[in-house]
């Protein structure tokens, strides 16, 4: 949307008035200041206000963050035990208790999750059954590295160097030190 650009399904997911933004936005650059999306996103998202995040990993703990800061309530539910998987222990630490200080509600190690057309219904790591009402639900779950693309190349002839998710997932510091690897790879023919 913040290029401009609309596939079929932007259409049907977006009201005229989303798409006309978007374009005007991407005409005139307003899009492509990191500023100007983050007053304009507190101002407006085409979002409810509650949300329910399914995943507790980097990206959905993320997300919350990023729209408690823009006043929707939210809640995130992952079946893993432990939230923040696949951080460093201090950004993990940090933003578990900031999301604790918005008032985000919390739920590792949730079981029987049900997405339903106005909340979700699971069972807590204590066993009680609840229910968050939303007006959207998110997943936000489950990363894993895919070398089809990579292998499907090497197999039409071409050289290939992997980085990033393509060998395994290791958020943003892997996927730099990824590219590095990549490129210093390439640089002396290994």
């Amino acid at each position: 949307m913040l290029s401009g650009r609309m596939t079929e399904d932007l259409k049907r997911k977006t009201s005229w008035l989303d798409r006309v933004s978007s374009r005007v936005g991407a005409a005139t650059g307003l899009s492509g200041s990191p500023e100007m999306l983050r007053t304009a996103t507190r101002a407006y998202m085409p979002l409810g206000k509650q949300i329910v995040i399914l995943g507790g990993e980097l990206v959905g703990l993320e997300l919350a963050e990023f729209l408690t800061e823009r006043g929707r309530q939210v809640t995130v539910i992952d079946d893993e035990p432990m939230l923040g998987a696949g951080l460093t222990v201090v950004r993990r630490m940090r933003i578990v208790a900031e999301l604790r200080e918005h008032g985000v509600a919390l739920f590792p190690g949730a079981s029987q999750i049900q997405i339903e057309s106005d909340g979700v219904l699971f069972v807590d790591a204590d066993g009680r059954r609840q229910r968050f009402a939303a007006d959207q639900v998110i997943v936000a779950k489950g990363t894993h590295e895919d070398r089809t693309l990579a292998e499907a190349l090497r197999a039409a002839g071409f050289a290939v160097v992997e980085a990033g998710d393509g060998l395994e997932v290791k958020y943003i510091e892997g996927a730099i030190r990824g590219a590095w690897d990549a490129v210093e790879a390439v640089e002396t023919g290994r």
